[in-house]
C-alpha cells in the first residue's frame, strides 16, 4: 500500500469519529492525502465497522468539557443545546488536528473561541499551560507551561463567576440547560495582559504583566538568539544598555530557556 502506515491510521481515526467523513471516503473520487490503493482499502472495510461504538464521540466530548466547562457554558448561551458541541468531531478543526497529530483539547478550545469569545481564549490558554509541549528549533524560547494572553479587562472575574455558578457538577448542569446569571462581571473595552503559569502537576497561577513583557514573551514562542531577544526588547522600549539585563532576568526567572534541535 502506497500511503504511509501512520498516515492511514489517522484516516482511520477520522472515519471512526465522523460518519460524514465516511460518506466522503465512499462517495468522492479523490480524498487529499490518500492514494488509490489506500482509498480502495478503506472502502473495502464494511461501513458498519466505523459505527460499532456509538458513544465514542460523546465520551470524547465529555472529556473535553471537563477541561472547558466555562467556555461550554458561554457557548450554550450563544448557540443552544450543549449536545451540539458534538459537531466538533465533524469540523475541519478536528480533522486537521488528527491529520497533523495535534492536541485535541487545544483544537477544541480554539474551535470554541468563535462563540465563547474571551472566556474561550482564557480557558484555551489554561489548557496550553497544563501541557509541556517540547519547544522546537535551536536557541532561546518561551518555557513550556507559561502562557502570555491578552484579554478584555474583567475576563478573569467573569470566568470565576461562571465557574462558581457551575458548581461541582458542571457537565450535569450544562446538560440540563443552564441560564447564566444576568449580573456577571462586565468585560471592559481596554485590554489587560496576563501570564498564566502551570504544568501537569501544579495549580495554575495568573499574574498581570505589562504589554512590553507580553510582547517579548510572545516573540519568544519561536526560538531566537540572545541578540535577537535583546533587539526585540529594544524595539519594545528598553534602552540598549538595559536589553541584556531584561533578557537575563527572563532567563533567571526561567521564563525562557535554551533548546537545541
Amino acid at each position: 500500500m502506497g500511503t504511509a502506515h501512520t498516515t492511514l491510521q489517522r484516516f482511520v481515526v477520522r472515519m471512526l469519529f465522523d460518519p460524514q467523513f465516511v460518506d466522503r471516503v465512499h462517495q468522492e473520487d479523490q480524498i487529499p492525502g490518500l492514494d488509490v490503493e489506500a482509498l480502495a482499502w478503506l472502502r473495502a472495510v464494511p461501513r458498519q465497522a466505523w459505527s460499532t461504538d456509538p458513544y465514542r464521540r460523546s465520551r470524547s466530548l465529555q472529556a473535553l468539557l471537563e477541561e472547558f466547562p466555562v467556555s461550554a457554558a458561554v457557548w450554550t448561551t450563544e448557540v443552544g443545546d450543549l449536545r451540539k458541541l458534538d459537531a466538533f468531531f465533524s469540523s475541519n478543526a478536528f480533522h486537521i488536528c488528527i491529520h497533523e497529530r495535534g492536541s485535541l483539547a487545544l483544537s477544541f478550545g480554539n474551535w470554541l473561541v468563535a462563540s465563547a469569545g474571551p472566556i474561550g481564549t482564557l480557558e484555551t490558554a489554561f489548557a496550553r499551560a497544563r501541557r509541556f509541549t517540547p519547544p522546537q528549533g535551536q536557541g532561546w524560547v518561551l518555557a513550556p507551561g507559561h502562557e502570555p494572553v491578552a484579554l478584555p479587562v474583567g475576563t478573569v472575574r467573569r470566568y470565576l463567576a461562571i465557574r462558581e455558578h457551575l458548581g461541582g457538577d458542571a457537565i450535569g448542569k450544562l446538560l440540563k440547560g443552564l441560564d447564566l446569571p444576568s449580573n456577571l462581571p462586565a468585560l471592559g473595552e481596554q485590554t489587560e495582559h496576563l501570564l498564566i503559569e502551570g504544568g501537569a502537576s501544579s495549580e495554575l497561577s495568573i499574574g498581570h504583566i505589562g504589554q512590553a513583557l507580553y510582547d517579548l514573551l510572545n516573540g519568544a514562542r519561536h526560538a531566537k538568539t540572545i541578540v535577537q531577544l535583546q533587539q526585540l526588547a529594544i524595539s519594545l522600549g528598553a534602552e540598549p544598555d538595559e536589553a541584556d539585563t531584561v533578557v537575563q532576568d527572563l532567563i533567571d526567572e526561567e521564563l525562557i530557556l535554551e533548546i537545541a534541535s
